[in-house]
């Protein structure tokens, strides 16, 4: 969902907090019963409502991370999921994150999947497995099956999974333009009741981000 799980608890607060010049957020949007839209934001906490100041604009400053100081010299971050290395999927506490629902993307089952890693020649590689959802020919991997293919074909430094959000997708720039890779299953949905769905392989849905390499 796009929105924030229902509150299981009265202490607790989402905000929703957009981004400002100095590097701070400030938060424009509240909710103490959750359904909090996320994309609507550049950032959502859910806290307690404690921690929240009683007057004027909460503002958010993003200090550390685990133990990264967050200072000028760092130029950009990304979330990842797990580790190629790991095992376990299944009882990885990422799945236990309830924004991503009731069938969490790094259950053992298969999926498309987009996968970063780096080679013992200190090349870094950025693969597609793809697949299309509800297809019984077509469905993807597992987090096992993709970290088998990736070992077996590849002596890795490291490597993570990226969120496949079932519609991973790779696009080439090159000389002849832009060429896109992967899940041309999309749908159009219809204008009005009654009528029919649409392929739109070439176009797919808006996305909020990119991970674009040079």
């Amino acid at each position: 969902s796009r929105y924030t799980p229902l509150m299981q608890t009265s202490g607790s607060v989402d905000v929703g907090f957009v981004s400002v010049e100095d590097g701070a957020y400030v938060g424009i949007a509240t909710s103490q019963s959750g359904e909090l839209d996320i994309f609507g934001h550049d950032m959502v906490l859910r806290c307690p409502k404690s921690s929240i100041q009683t007057t004027g604009l909460p503002i958010a400053r993003i200090e550390t991370i685990d133990d990264q100081t967050i200072g000028s010299d760092l130029q950009g971050a990304l979330s990842v999921g797990p580790l190629v290395r790991d095992s376990g999927y299944d009882d990885h506490p990422l799945n236990a994150d309830a924004s991503l629902g009731s069938k969490p993307p790094f259950s053992n089952r298969p999926l498309a999947r987009t996968l970063l890693f780096e080679t013992t020649d200190s090349r870094v590689h950025m693969q597609l497995m793809d697949g299309r959802p509800g297809s019984a020919a077509f469905s993807g991997v597992t987090p096992t099956e993709a970290t088998d293919i990736i070992l077996e074909e590849n002596d890795i430094t490291w490597g993570c999974f990226l969120d496949p959000g079932q519609t991973a997708k790779l696009c080439i720039q090159d000389e002849s333009g832009i060429r896109s890779f992967g899940n041309h299953h999309y749908l159009k949905w219809p204008a009005r009741s009654g009528q029919s769905y649409l392929w739109s392989p070439q176009h797919g849905r808006p996305t909020a981000s990119i991970l674009g390499v040079e």
